[in-house]
C-alpha cells in the first residue's frame, strides 16, 4: 500500500514519460499525459517540443513540427496532456524550409 502511495505522488509530481513513436516515413509523434494539476498545458506542449527536438539531435537530424495540440487539466475530470507530430529530416533538407507547421 505504502510502494503504491508513492507511486502515484511520484506521477504526480512528475508527469508520465513520453516516447517518440514512428507514424510514417520520418514522422513521428509524442504525447505527454497525466500531468500534474498544477502544470500548464502550454508546459507539457514545450516539454513534447524540448523531447523531440533532444531525439532529432541525438540522431543527427532537424525537428520539423507538423500538428501539436493540448489539454489543460480539468480538476477532478481528467487530467492534461499534450501531443506533437513531427518529421526528423537531415540537416539541409528543403522540407525544413518549406514546413508549415500548425500551433
Amino acid at each position: 500500500m505504502k510502494a503504491s502511495i508513492m507511486s502515484f505522488a511520484l506521477a504526480l509530481l512528475t508527469g508520465c514519460m513520453s516516447t517518440v513513436v514512428p507514424s510514417g516515413p520520418n514522422t513521428y509523434y509524442i504525447s505527454k499525459g497525466s500531468l500534474p494539476i498544477w502544470m500548464s498545458a502550454a508546459n507539457a506542449k514545450a516539454d513534447c517540443y524540448h523531447e523531440a527536438d533532444v531525439w532529432c539531435a541525438k540522431r543527427g537530424l532537424v525537428m520539423v513540427p507538423i500538428s501539436s495540440d493540448a489539454q489543460d487539466p480539468i480538476a477532478f475530470r481528467s487530467a492534461g496532456s499534450a501531443q506533437l507530430t513531427f518529421r526528423a529530416l537531415k540537416p539541409g533538407d528543403p522540407a525544413i524550409t518549406n514546413s508549415t507547421a500548425t500551433p
